[in-house]
């Protein structure tokens, strides 16, 4: 069973006897813990009543939310709750944890804060030391469990009878479903857009019409940043979201940038928006995109973090002794598990080898050489020896054997190629081969690289408008200079383009047809504007006219 505490009021009850204490025990200083102690207790509160403070009145527990110190001394506090469920998970006749696999790793908690998810048997003794072991730290801290809000959560195979005894020694009711831990829904069904409905109604109050009348285009921009690393995120990180709720969160994030109703059709696609600066847009991502960025997270940590707790749990429950990329995916795997293995052929794309000793590199599959494998490279593919080592074409002295090199690959491989492999270096003493996320300068997986992967499989490319927003010039400018690039203003020639009749001759001017190119600097009165504020600007549109009248 699985039991989910909430702590009452957790940031107001705590006894600041007991925190001290905490201190204590953990080492820190005597000096420090009376710095602590002069911020803690001497704190004084006053209550507004008819737009005035009534007299100051002084607390005896509890910590300030809002203080900055709070946080830390609260999550040392519940630290001894931690320990006290760790020490009874260690006795070898404990009932607390649950183990994916016959043999595996058994979780007996999770814990953050004041969230805190316990596992154990289904049994009255479980039960009745779960309550012990609470009991003790809340009359020794001063907290209580909040059981009006707590719920535990027992498997199909737990009769009603013994779902009563349970609920009875915890005083805990029984739910069919613990709904949600630190902010992420705990899946049992079927997973559809309902169950991520919370996620996106979080996201639209947080982006109000209201909020939009008051802001320029460019503050929309910057609050749908801060909106979008801050509400899904943490949801992001743990699941691969369906794609009707990614095109929730565009069409929210899209509502909000252009702030008209819904029926507008803006002048700049949203795919063009959300491109990154240095590929022509503004910046902003794409829900999809970040949350595909977040996920491959997760399996570099699968090949980069062999002692996390989840890596293990994951290496015990799916891949067994199988390679990531080699694993097959069976049908009774989690809806999670089978989503983030649809990412790896994106994942391998990032993923580049150092040549150490050359044992564990596919010659032809890995990315090694190049950014691609050299199998598409090769002019006979079919002919090509499969599972070939790099360590094959490595001496015993740690150099390339070119005769070999030659012998075997120069049927298949450009002279570029081989004389490219021959320059690569090998260390001279003994070293594995080493796995680096190519994509990032320092080698190690970054969620901004990893995006810059996907747009680049989308064909996004380098533009020469990222200068723009390098200019030491209000933001608002920047934008308006950056729609000009991509022809994003209602000029007249773009009205008629939307079959909204106007005279499409230029109002300066009055000659010729209006579109952005004429505006900013064919037409000659805007030439004039630019000779009086600086000759040179002039002479660039003058040539650039020319260069564009040229047949």
């Amino acid at each position: 069973m699985a039991i989910k505490l909430d702590m009452e009021k957790a940031y107001d009850k705590i006894e600041w006897e007991f925190v001290f204490q905490v201190l204590a025990k953990f080492g820190f200083h005597n000096k420090f813990i009376n710095w602590i102690k002069e911020c803690v207790t001497t704190v004084s509160y006053s209550i507004l009543v008819n737009d005035g403070p009534t007299e100051q009145f002084f607390p005896q527990k509890g910590l300030r939310q809002g203080d900055p110190l709070s946080p830390y001394l609260f999550i040392l506090s519940a630290e001894i709750l931690a320990r006290m469920l760790q020490r009874e998970s260690n006795l070898t006749t404990s009932e607390f944890g649950v183990k994916m696999t016959t043999i595996g790793t058994k979780i007996h908690f999770l814990s953050f804060a004041d969230d805190i998810l316990i596992f154990a048997k289904a049994n009255l003794s479980a039960c009745t030391r779960v309550r012990e072991i609470l009991d003790d730290y809340c009359d020794t801290s001063g907290q209580s469990v909040n059981y009006n809000k707590s719920a535990f959560q027992t498997t199909k195979n737990v009769d009603n009878q013994l779902q009563c005894i349970i609920q009875n020694a915890l005083r805990i009711n029984s739910s069919t479903s613990l709904e949600k831990y630190l902010g992420c829904p705990i899946i049992n069904g079927r997973v559809n857009r309902d169950t991520f409905e919370d996620l996106v109604t979080r996201s639209k109050d947080q982006l109000p019409k209201w909020k939009a009348n008051t802001l320029s285009q460019e503050g929309r921009s910057v609050l749908i940043k801060s909106n979008l690393s801050a509400k899904p995120i943490y949801t992001m990180q743990s699941f691969l979201l369906p794609s009707t709720v990614h095109k929730e969160l565009d069409k929210t994030y899209k509502d909000f940038f252009w702030n008209k109703s819904d029926n507008y059709r803006p002048l700049i696609h949203w795919d063009e928006v959300c491109k990154s600066k240095k590929n022509g847009g503004m910046g902003i991502r794409k829900a999809e995109e970040t949350n595909i960025a977040l996920q491959l997270k997760l399996l570099w940590k699968i090949i980069s973090e062999p002692e996390n707790i989840w890596v293990k749990l994951i290496q015990e429950k799916y891949l067994k002794d199988a390679d990531l990329f080699q694993y097959i995916k069976k049908g009774t795997t989690s809806w999670q598990w089978g989503k983030l293995m649809s990412l790896r052929q994106t994942f391998y794309k990032g993923l580049r080898w150092h040549v150490g000793d050359g044992e564990t590199i596919d010659f032809w599959n890995d990315n090694w050489l190049l950014c691609t494998p050299l199998l598409p490279l090769a002019q006979n593919p079919d002919a090509v020896q499969a599972q070939t080592k790099v360590s094959r074409f490595i001496k015993a002295e740690k150099t390339w054997d070119e005769t070999k090199i030659r012998r075997e690959l120069q049927d298949q491989l450009s002279q570029d190629i081989i004389k490219k492999i021959i320059q690569t270096t090998i260390p001279s003493n003994y070293i594995k081969d080493r796995m680096y996320w190519g994509p990032s300068s320092d080698g190690w997986f970054s969620t901004k690289s990893s995006i810059n992967l996907i747009q680049k499989e989308k064909g996004h490319s380098s533009t020469w408008t990222d200068w723009i927003w390098k200019l030491n010039i209000p933001p608002k400018v920047k934008q308006f200079m950056w729609r000009i690039t991509k022809d994003g203003l209602p000029t007249k020639g773009k009205l008629e383009q939307r079959h909204i009749s106007v005279p499409t001759h230029c109002e300066f001017c009055n000659q010729t047809y209006e579109d952005f190119y004429h505006l900013f600097v064919s037409c000659q009165n805007t030439r004039n504007i630019f000779k009086i504020v600086d000759p040179k600007i002039e002479k660039v549109l003058a040539s650039f006219t020319n260069h564009n009248n040229t047949p």
